[in-house]
């Protein structure tokens, strides 16, 4: 997880779902390295997976 060109923390980088699971994760406002609209942070945010990696 992480995004394109704006730096910040989330509550939790990594974590391990089975199918049908769903996990949450929180980034603080104050976090960010410069003010995103929720918009452009959905744009920006990348995920990556295990197949992903492998491939």
């Amino acid at each position: 997880m992480d995004l394109v060109s704006v730096d910040c923390k989330f509550n939790g980088n990594y974590f391990d779902l089975s199918a049908g699971e769903s996990s949450k994760i929180a980034v603080k406002k104050e976090s960010l390295s410069e003010h995103l609209r929720l918009d452009s942070f959905k744009v920006q945010l990348t995920l990556r997976g295990v197949f992903d990696i492998a491939s």
